[in-house]
């Protein structure tokens, strides 16, 4: 909600947003510290161009903030070379062209010594992969908004929406 606030605010929208507690408030599905960020996904390509958009908008956001809401560390991807997981982290990389390293075992052994793997196993490193930090996000993307003309109401919840003459709700 505060990123949609956000965005239809910078395109000039009369924006009225309703929180039924605060924005980046821990009891939402954007609670806690930290959440994974991958480019590279093992179950289905098709999000890839979402991942992409979601993150030009973290790096957009941070800029016009000067706040660090996301974090690129890079993230391991390890399994059997002719598991299906794997199968599919190999063919959406070629699919998109996304950013990636394979890792031998001896390289994964002086990089990252913690890991160990079978003959047979495939290690690929998603070079644009990390964390966002989602309250902090909410919260820097409600002040943002508010900063370009929306007003977000605070501890109001929604009881009802109903159109309005003339457009909107």
């Amino acid at each position: 909600g505060s990123q949609a606030a956000w965005r239809l605010a910078a395109r000039g929208a009369d924006v009225v947003a309703y929180d039924r507690f605060a924005p980046g408030h821990d009891r939402s599905a954007a609670g806690g510290e930290t959440r994974v960020f991958r480019s590279v996904q093992s179950d289905d390509g098709r999000y890839v161009p979402l991942v992409r958009h979601a993150d030009a908008l973290w790096k957009q956001l941070q800029a016009e903030t000067g706040r660090e809401l996301r974090r690129l560390t890079g993230a391991l991807f390890m399994g059997p070379a002719d598991d299906p997981e794997m199968r599919t982290v190999m063919d959406v990389i070629a699919e998109h062209g996304l950013d990636h390293e394979v890792i031998d075992a001896e390289a994964l052994a002086k990089r990252f010594p913690q890991f160990r793997i079978d003959d047979g196993d495939l290690v690929v490193l998603d070079r644009h992969a990390g964390f966002v930090r989602p309250e902090l996000t909410v919260q820097t993307a409600a002040r943002r908004a508010e900063e370009l003309g929306a007003r977000i109401r605070r501890y109001t919840p929604v009881r009802e929406v109903t159109p309005v003459a003339g457009g909107g709700v």
